[in-house]
């Protein structure tokens, strides 16, 4: 099993120079366009024996990013250089894997026991490794003002069942970005603030303009933006017990508003 202090440690290196510093958000937001629909994790998975892979090659620790050389090739090559540097003996192995890829790569080292220690994942990716049981917990392994150096919500998000699984990993934030030209073609004068009023706007601009209003993503197995206006137009989709809770007047609601804007071809 990998040394505790060693796992500790990298997690700590990455949070102080990281993940907990807010300027290091703000610069990572700037880069990556601050990109929607909610929270992206990273997750940090034990695999075959506790340890991770690190655990059959001494102290080696395996780190595995998501797309994100080169743009920051260099920030974390000198995190690394700086830990090691701090650890003698020591080594971090940097793998960044292509967006297209991680899955099935992530999911196929999970069932051959050869996982990375940490890794870089979003929620949806992250939900299949949560089903194997192919997490480390943190809690008992992060000390109270580290855990207490993130926002409480989001730290609380990161935990399954009471047990902190992943370290927030950046936050995001949704942007509207309206045509003027084409709202006030449609006479629209004033973007919509509502779902009830995008369906107004989208008829409007349709019928003025001959074109879209907007255009929603459906992307299997990565865009939740559907699923997430649910809970937007207040309908809960999973109940205290687990249990799918969305066939509920809100939900049907919810439903209803997308069926409807298909039929009408918005």
């Amino acid at each position: 099993m990998l040394q505790s202090w060693f796992f500790g440690n990298f997690l700590g290196a990455l949070m102080g120079r990281a993940f907990g510093q807010r300027r290091w958000l703000k610069r990572l937001g700037r880069s990556l366009g601050w990109m929607a629909l909610g929270i992206t994790l990273s997750w940090l998975v034990s695999c075959g024996s506790p340890g991770g892979s690190g655990a059959a090659n001494g102290n080696t620790l395996e780190f595995w990013t998501m797309q994100l050389q080169p743009k920051f090739t260099a920030y974390f090559e000198e995190l690394i250089e700086d830990f090691e540097g701090s650890h003698p003996g020591t080594t971090v192995k940097w793998l960044d894997v292509p967006w297209s890829a991680m899955e099935s790569k992530i999911l196929t080292a999970v069932s051959a026991g050869t996982a990375p220690d940490v890794v870089n994942l979003n929620p949806t990716f992250a939900s299949k490794l949560a089903e194997r049981n192919a997490w480390l917990e943190l809690g008992s392994r992060l000390d109270a003002p580290t855990q207490e150096s993130y926002l409480d919500n989001i730290w609380q998000a990161a935990k399954l069942e009471g047990e902190s699984f992943s370290l927030p990993w950046y936050l995001t934030s949704r942007l509207t970005i309206f045509n003027k030209e084409l709202l006030s073609e449609a006479g629209i004068e004033q973007p919509p603030t509502t779902y009830e009023e995008l369906a107004t706007v989208a008829a409007s601009v349709r019928e003025k303009t001959g074109k879209y209003a907007f255009f929603a993503t459906f992307v299997p197995d990565d865009s939740g933006e559907v699923l997430e206006s649910f809970v937007q137009m207040g309908a809960t989709l999973v109940d205290g017990q687990g249990l799918a809770a969305f066939e509920s007047p809100e939900g049907k609601k919810a439903f209803q508003f997308w069926v409807d804007l298909y039929k009408a071809g918005l």
